[in-house]
């Protein structure tokens, strides 16, 4: 219990801009001793590949929000719950590529309504990542051990901050760490790790007022302690992610996972067909179309063909399309179904967002003229991509 008090009184007073004896406050914050064992340049290079910056849009496709995340799995991500809270759309950039998520959780103790507190949620990748994959420490780091935050303050590039655990307790019943780095707005969801890169914790919350320009910066951070917080949860997020390559977790399938199917793609472009699929025709592509004409000709007439070489001997279940526009921000149609013996599919651009907005009816097309992109997924990880300009 005093414990408890302690770091609640800790939370109240810097929140409130004060700035406490960390001897007076917290008790046993003090080091046992000094700490000379830090996480190297070379390391820190290898799990940078494995840290992503996390972008969360509404349903409009407006950006709303950033934060960190890091890989627990070859296509799971962790990071704090707060990051994606009310998010329509999420992407993930990782070892320089853009990544859609889906599929994200929060997770709480067992048997207690305790989300909000625990702040730990995770998410599923489109397709696996290149990236290192974190393993969860199985013993809590001592008061004086120091940690490393890995993440993207501020939405910038990935920075390294380290610094000592000064206390540990529990909040709202959570176990907690108390480390004195520096944190900054966009370190939210960073890993906390040891010198060797397993990770002790997720950051949560950065004490301490604005900055000169304005910027929510902090020399003390808390965040949750894994190892004493993840065995409650582990099963339950082994059985989540069963293909998504968490370390430690048994498949749940005892049969040989067979090889993707590989698909003989061949091309993919944009043309007005007037809606009649006897008009598709991979010589006719469109490299550009202005909003005018779009509207006029009307979108249903406008598609988006891919083509295999030869045709495909049985059904491809789960082929994707995304719309990437000149900012970036990308949105993925539902997913289709290719019938067997077809050697073309299409889509119409008369896509429609959540809010049943036809998507170059939307404000996005008369905002952002320039360069779009889109990408056929298939199912196996394969894909083709094409690019037209648009013109108000």
């Amino acid at each position: 219990m005093k414990k408890q008090l302690a770091l609640l009184a800790l939370v109240a007073a810097l929140t409130c801009g004060a700035t406490p004896s960390l001897a007076g406050t917290m008790g046993a914050a003090r080091p046992a001793r000094a700490q000379t064992s830090f996480l190297s340049p070379s390391l820190f290079a290898q799990f940078a590949t494995g840290i992503g910056l996390i972008r969360i849009f509404n349903c409009a496709g407006t950006p709303t929000a950033e934060g960190t995340g890091f890989l627990v799995g070859a296509s799971v991500v962790m990071t704090a719950r707060h990051v994606v809270r009310g998010a329509c759309h999420v992407k993930v950039f990782l070892d320089g590529h853009w990544m859609t998520a889906s599929q994200w959780t929060s997770w709480s103790t067992p048997g207690r309504k305790d989300a909000p507190t625990a702040d730990v949620a995770t998410m599923s990748l489109a397709r696996p990542a290149p990236g290192h994959v974190f393993t969860i420490r199985s013993w809590s780091p001592a008061v004086g051990v120091n940690l490393a935050a890995l993440g993207h303050p501020l939405g910038t590039g990935i920075s390294l901050t380290q610094g000592q655990v000064v206390d540990k307790g529990r909040l709202a019943g959570i176990p907690t760490l108390a480390v004195r780095l520096l944190g900054a707005e966009g370190s939210s969801g960073s890993p906390l790790v040891d010198n060797v890169g397993n990770v002790v914790g997720i950051l949560q919350k950065g004490l301490g007022g604005a900055d000169a320009l304005g910027q929510h910066t902090s020399g003390l951070i808390l965040g949750i302690d894994l190892p004493s917080w993840w065995p409650t949860v582990k099963t339950n997020l082994c059985a989540s992610y069963a293909q998504g390559g968490l370390p430690g977790c048994a498949t749940t399938s005892t049969k040989p996972v067979p090889p993707p199917v590989p698909y003989p793609i061949d091309s993919c472009w944009i043309q007005y067909t007037g809606g009649l699929p006897a008009n598709v025709n991979r010589s006719n592509p469109l490299t550009s179309l202005s909003v005018a004409d779009l509207l006029a000709r009307g979108p249903a007439n406008f598609w988006a063909v891919v083509a295999l070489s030869a045709p495909t001997t049985t059904a491809i279940e789960g082929m994707t399309t995304t719309l990437t526009a000149p900012n970036a921000v990308g949105l993925t149609g539902p997913p289709l179904a290719w019938a067997a013996g077809s050697a073309t599919a299409e889509r119409t651009m008369d896509w429609r967002f959540a809010d049943d907005s036809l998507i170059f009816q939307h404000s996005w097309a008369t905002s952002l003229p320039g360069l779009w992109k889109l990408t056929w997924g298939f199912p196996n990880g394969e894909s083709c991509s094409t690019t037209f300009t648009v013109t108000p």
